[in-house]
């Protein structure tokens, strides 16, 4: 997942556009910093009356770094824990619907395929 140096504000704070003076300009933010760019940089959300749109371009163009963010490494959970769950299909809600679309044969390998099973927590509730 790429995280630019720059980013439009995600929060609902609106500033005054240089090009209609109205409330409704979204400012740049530095990422690292959350620092606000100038108005200079920005986007009118009066796309069809004001249509103001201004990247950090230009003086900024050498500045830009895209940050390789590493994707988390996955987790597996313990087979025999997984193979514990595997009874009381008939508590099950999630296969007693599937039962109403599906043939019996069909459900039997979706559950074997997805390794459905029942929680001992929550009755009728199923994990996957």
């Amino acid at each position: 997942m790429k995280q630019y140096k720059y980013n439009l504000d995600k929060s609902s704070k609106k500033f005054v556009c240089p090009k209609c003076n109205k409330r409704t300009l979204v400012k740049y933010k530095e990422t690292e910093t959350g620092n606000y760019l100038n108005e200079d940089f920005g986007r009118c959300d009066r796309e069809t009356n004001c249509g103001f749109y201004s990247t950090p371009t230009g003086e900024f163009k050498n500045t830009f770094e895209v940050v390789n963010i590493p994707k988390p490494k996955p987790s597996f959970h313990n087979y025999d824990l997984v193979s514990q769950s595997g009874r009381n299909y008939k508590e099950n809600n999630f296969i007693q619907f599937l039962k109403t679309i599906f043939t019996e044969t069909e459900v039997k390998d979706a559950i074997l395929k997805y390794l459905i099973g029942t929680s001992k927590r929550w009755n009728g509730a199923t994990i996957f």
